[in-house]
């Protein structure tokens, strides 16, 4: 997926403190991110809500995150990808 590819871009980019191309990848997945609304859930779709609960959160970071970026605040840059990952590995846990 392109979040996907890009959130991979994103930590690479990170790593060698190349805030300016993490910050583009990370504008990309925020694009990406205003169609989760469209996704169709794998399973559990029953759960529409806490899905979107949960994309509203992973948005949200995604901001706090372009924040830090923006900042080239290293600790809170850790912080952030750090919640990311933890929110995506539990979102495709439940609905993928």
């Amino acid at each position: 997926s392109v979040t996907q590819k890009q959130w991979a871009a994103c930590k690479k980019y990170l790593d060698a403190d190349n805030f300016a191309a993490a910050g583009v990848s990370l504008a990309r997945m925020q694009k990406a991110a205003g169609d989760l609304e469209k996704f169709k859930l794998h399973k559990n779709s029953e759960r529409t809500g806490n899905f979107k609960e949960q994309a509203d959160n992973f948005k949200k970071n995604l901001s706090e995150l372009e924040k830090a970026i923006k900042d080239k605040d290293k600790m809170r840059v850790q912080r952030f990808s750090a919640t990311i990952d933890n929110g995506c590995m539990q979102c495709h846990s439940v609905f993928r």
